[in-house]
């Protein structure tokens, strides 16, 4: 059976007397004493079930996750997209030099542009402004009281993930997806719209419409974002997967190739938003539990990959 078809192995961290393990509903995998010891903070912490998405906003690197998860992958589990394991509320605790909080000066200096590397260089003579021909996307945090209408709000949402055609017997749509999967899941909060009253709605793909399905109420929106900015915006569209069906084909990489999409149909909403003469605010401000909860993601194959704020400008 080779690498991208094998069947996939949900397996829980824990240790026995034997020592560390893998344990799967029929088998145990011993884990070797060096990746034991890397894996020992956080099962130190174990006190609930994680997706990597939360784990990585608990503070714990995103990219040593990725490269642990490599490692689990080389013992037959497909740990990070179909994991049930035990976590605890903070995965790891680094040392404060390994911190930067905003308003370190340090912060500052890693936002500039690094220095080029030396070497010839040749300088590109162009006839025409480079910028002539790309829609320049621009953050705008202000909103004002107008609402957005429902025309608008059809429009971001067929730039984000909409049908462009049939490919065999495949969909196309107006963003790139491994394997033609497509895992996001498009949902809108609606605060402020014309032609449609206030709530959450799941946008319907197949018909380019909205399907309200709950209310927008307030103290559970305040439970999703940990600031005050989202009080601002007219709309907001949360931006989720489910890669259990990627996941099978692409094993390690399904939840990477996840959240590059949702990338791909963040860019485009905000760049149609930009066209319409919207706001747009792309915001990470937001508790995953709690919006996952909202939108009606459950699961360790699911996540809330980005949020966006739409307003009129000021």
């Amino acid at each position: 059976m080779d690498h991208n078809s094998r069947p996939v192995m949900v397996a829980c961290l824990g240790v026995d007397e034997q020592g560390y393990c893998f344990k799967t509903s029929s088998e145990r995998i011993g884990i070797q004493e060096g990746l034991a010891n890397v894996l020992l903070p956080i099962l130190y912490e174990s006190t609930g079930h994680k997706t990597i998405a939360q784990l990585a906003n608990n503070d714990l690197d995103e990219d040593l996750l990725l490269t642990l998860f490599s490692r689990f992958e080389a013992l037959g589990l497909c740990y990070e997209a179909h994991h049930v394991a035990l976590y605890g509320h903070r995965a790891a605790c680094y040392p404060d030099p390994l911190r930067l909080y905003p308003g370190d000066g340090a912060v500052e200096r890693l936002m500039q542009l690094p220095s080029d590397r030396d070497g010839e260089f040749i300088d590109v003579q162009c006839r025409e402004d480079p910028k002539a021909h790309v829609m320049i996307r621009r953050t705008q945090r202000m909103f004002n009281e107008h609402p957005i209408s429902l025309n608008a709000m059809s429009q971001i949402a067929f730039a984000s993930y909409g049908l462009t055609g049939a490919w065999g017997s495949t969909t196309r749509r107006t963003i790139p997806s491994a394997g033609a999967m497509y895992p996001l899941q498009l949902d809108y909060i609606v605060r402020r719209g014309e032609d449609m009253p206030a709530g959450v709605y799941r946008w319907a793909k197949r018909t380019n419409g909205f399907i309200r399905y709950r209310q927008a109420d307030a103290h559970n929106l305040e439970s999703c974002f940990i600031g005050q900015e989202w009080m601002a915006s007219a709309v907001i569209q949360i931006i989720g997967f489910d890669i259990k069906r990627s996941a099978a084909k692409y094993s390690s990489r399904a939840h990477r190739f996840a959240l590059l999409e949702a990338g791909h149909a963040a860019q485009n909403a905000i760049l149609k938003a930009t066209s319409l003469g919207l706001a747009a605010w792309e915001y990470g401000g937001y508790n995953d539990a709690a919006m996952m909860k909202l939108v009606e993601l459950d699961g360790p194959t699911c996540g809330i990959a980005t949020v966006l704020f739409y307003g009129r400008a000021d």
